[in-house]
């Protein structure tokens, strides 16, 4: 189903997207944190995935909750979702963004928005989470996992200080060094990202919750104590350039 979205391409050049084992893990972690944060019942809960992609990670969610949709503007994948529709029973597939969610008001006890908001105009972005909170119940919760713009290296374009870089200056860098010759995505530091959902929600930051505990949250898979205290200590030193940031956001 489509509505009123511009397509364009990713997934074709992110294999991993497809990968069920990397995306089941990533589902997993996910779903920790649901189970720990979320307030009601997980099993009755009906849920949005915004920016799902190729849809392995709200299927495997599937299997916990009511019914999960998932939205994004990507034609790289609509195979894959259609034929994840199918053998998916309570997961559907909208041709979608972000910034214009085509749901009702309050549908949803629980959305997640994970690492996508760089892909949406600092405009849309403020669009998008206030989409998020209509679109929510009262009471419901929003996982968002945000990259971060003074992380070292990025995972597309794996150029680094990419993102510290102006815009102008960065179009050229990628237009030089890097496969992909347009760089059209928005990121936020830390600061930026907590002032753009403090506007609509209350909640709170725990990615060093989910450091600290690296196996309950399907971090990391080892069990070496001197290597999760060595993440930890570097974390905490380190914590304004970590690559990503996951936020629990309420209504």
């Amino acid at each position: 189903m489509e509505c009123g979205a511009t397509a364009y391409h990713y997934a074709c050049d992110r294999q991993v997207l497809f990968d069920r084992q990397s995306r089941f893990q990533k589902a997993e972690k996910i779903y920790q944190v649901l189970q720990e944060y979320y307030h009601g019942e997980l099993a009755e809960a009906e849920v949005l995935d915004v920016g799902c992609s190729a849809g392995l990670i709200a299927c495997r969610l599937a299997e916990k909750v009511k019914f999960i949709y998932g939205i994004d503007i990507d034609q790289d994948i609509i195979a894959q979702v259609t034929e994840l529709e199918k053998r998916v029973p309570n997961f559907k597939f909208i041709f979608a963004g972000g910034d214009r969610l085509p749901f009702e008001t309050g549908q949803f006890d629980i959305i997640i928005c994970n690492i996508m908001y760089n892909f949406l105009t600092p405009d849309a972005q403020l669009q998008m989470f206030a989409e998020i909170h209509r679109c929510l119940r009262p009471g419901g919760m929003c996982y968002f996992a945000a990259p971060n713009r003074l992380m070292i290296m990025d995972g597309k374009f794996k150029l680094p200080f990419l993102l510290w870089l102006p815009r102008n200056l960065a179009q050229k860098y990628v237009r030089l060094f890097s496969r992909h010759k347009v760089f059209n995505e928005y990121f936020k530091t830390y600061w930026s990202l907590r002032q753009l959902v403090s506007c609509w929600f209350t909640g709170r930051d725990i990615t060093m919750e989910m450091i600290d505990h690296p196996q309950k949250y399907r971090l990391l898979a080892t069990e070496n104590k001197a290597l999760i205290l060595l993440v930890r200590i570097l974390a905490r030193l380190f914590y304004p350039f970590l690559p990503n940031y996951i936020f629990v956001l309420y209504k």
